[in-house]
């Protein structure tokens, strides 16, 4: 921008800069773990309010969730939604310049390099920005032979923290994401009369 340009326009783009940083720190903070809006000014050292209208729109755009969880804030006692991340597909999908770039986002949701599949080698693609498709690309490696074949891969979350879920036990078949204050399940098909099955992750009480 040079000397010519209007006040506003030059306060517009610092406001978009300064909001972009925002965004980037914010799904940095969930990318390592869930948080309230407080629990995230907290750690960046702002006011509430001073950032309520980032995770607005970060839920807005599909960057992040509620996960479901509450926590009380210990100066007022009023409860505040924990948020997490959506899923990988959904967190980058909207292709934002501001945003962890899409390889660390998809590293930090449990999305590794290479995947192996059927027995087959598969490794991670780009996820191009707004391409709409679900889940994350992957190949299969050709240099063993055999086609390239491209699947989309959407790995199992844990319904408490979004972080992909791992076989704990192979005896009971049973998986959790690690992290001591959530909670193990096993995925079994589940029916409603009359109609297909369905994949669900179970708990035993």
């Amino acid at each position: 921008m040079d000397q010519t340009t209007p006040t506003s326009k030059l306060a517009g783009a610092v406001h978009a800069e300064y909001r972009g940083k925002r965004r980037e720190q914010i799904l940095a903070l969930l990318a390592v773990e869930p948080l309230t809006l407080w629990e995230a000014a907290r750690k960046l050292g702002v006011f509430d309010h001073q950032i309520s209208g980032v995770f607005t729109a970060l839920n807005a755009d599909g960057f992040i969730v509620r996960s479901g969880d509450r926590r009380a804030k210990p100066e007022t006692g009023c409860l505040a939604d924990v948020w997490r991340l959506a899923s990988a597909a959904a967190a980058i999908a909207a292709g934002d310049p501001a945003a962890t770039s899409t390889a660390d986002l998809l590293s930090s949701l449990g999305y590794p390099l290479t995947l192996l599949i059927d027995g087959d080698l598969y490794d991670r693609q780009e996820l191009l920005p707004k391409e709409g498709y679900p889940g994350v690309p992957y190949a299969r490696r050709t240099d063993q032979g055999g086609l390239r074949i491209n699947v989309r891969v959407e790995l199992i979350a844990c319904p408490h923290c979004g972080r992909p879920v791992r076989q704990v036990d192979a005896a009971t078949k049973r998986y959790a994401c690690g992290r001591p204050e959530c909670y193990a399940f096993s995925p079994k098909h589940v029916q409603e009369p009359g109609r297909g099955p369905m994949l669900a992750l179970i708990k035993e009480r």
